[in-house]
Order: C-alpha cells, then structure tokens, then sequence
C-alpha cells in the first residue's frame, strides 16, 4: 500500500490506519533529526550581525524558561 483507499477518514478500513499508523511511527522517529537539522540551519544566516539565529534562539529559549514561573504566576 502507497496510500490510504479513503477520502474521508469515517470510510478508513482497519488496514489503512494500520498502515497510517507505521509511517506516523516512522516519522516520528525521524523527528530529533530534522530539529537538528532546522536548528543547524540557523546558524547559517546573515552576517553582520554579533550573534546569528541559533544563538539568539537558544537565548530567548533559555530567557523564556528562567521566566516560566513567573509567566504562569507561579
């Protein structure tokens, strides 16, 4: 099978989601590397700038975690 016989998922057969099921399973194992992937990309940017796009997403990311308890009033 290449594809799901169905057009709407109420008329899927059991083997369609059987076979959805195992792409969905191999896409997810497949997903640490295409964040690295999109992450690695960031830093391959424009230049000029003192830091590029991955150090400033991994700053805001670390700013935003150190906030998160005063964010949700903890």
């Amino acid at each position: 099978m290449t594809e799901v016989s169905f057009t709407q998922m109420k008329d899927g057969a059991q083997a369609d989601y059987e076979f959805l099921e195992q792409l969905e399973d191999d896409h997810i194992k497949g997903l640490p590397d295409r964040i690295m992937k999109a992450l690695a990309g960031l830093s391959d940017g424009l230049a000029g700038y003192k830091i590029d796009r991955l150090k400033h997403s991994l700053q805001t990311a670390t700013r935003a975690k150190m906030r998160m308890p005063v964010l949700i009033g903890l």
